[in-house]
């Protein structure tokens, strides 16, 4: 009998660990469960506060000083409900794997995008720079410029050109890539 155990001694740590594979298992499924649930609260969370930001466009302009940028769905309505006087507005969609968020600024300061949290658009993804480039008004016009180490492309139609630290003149629908993130511009007056 002695010898059937030694023989066979490595039967035992096999059966405990097969005996916890079945807990592990479900606690990883519990765990993967969990984390989806909170995504989808985080979503419904974004979403109240950006029906509610739509609803009083004022309240959110005097939260954040009118100086961020604003995740808005277009509406029509909230940029022209009175007489205002026009003013040069950008919209920049980005368009990633990501999301496909609007973002709306006012061109008359520079809008800086990159990773780190002092821009003015930030994008936390994959190969975005902390100060990837830089959008800003020439002459009444607009530009974007690269900075130095980042590679950012411009797309408009089939061509594609490298922008570069002088920058170059941006058209309503050019395409701007940095990293893993595509956005599309647009210049309006609200």
């Amino acid at each position: 009998m002695l010898e059937f155990f030694q023989a066979h001694i490595w039967i035992l740590p096999l059966a405990l660990i097969l005996a916890l594979i079945p807990p592990i298992h479900s606690a990883l499924r519990r765990r993967r469960q969990r984390q989806a649930e909170e995504e989808i609260l985080q979503i419904k969370r974004r979403n109240e506060a950006l029906s509610e930001a739509i609803r009083n466009p004022l309240a959110e302009e005097k939260r954040n000083g009118g100086e961020e940028a604003v995740e808005i769905v277009w509406d029509e309505k909230a940029v022209n409900d009175g007489p205002k006087k026009a003013e040069l507005m950008a919209e920049l969609v980005e368009l990633s794997g990501y999301s496909r968020r609007k973002y709306v600024f006012q061109v008359n300061q520079p809008i800086r995008i990159g990773s780190a949290p002092d821009n003015r658009m930030v994008l936390q993804r994959d190969g975005v720079q902390p100060v990837h480039c830089e959008i800003f008004m020439n002459n009444g016009a607009p530009c974007v410029r690269g900075a130095s180490g980042a590679k950012t492309v411009l797309r408009r139609g089939g061509k594609l050109v490298r922008v570069g630290k002088d920058g170059i003149y941006l058209k309503n629908g050019d395409h701007i890539q940095l990293g893993a993130v595509d956005i599309q511009f647009r210049l309006f007056k609200a």
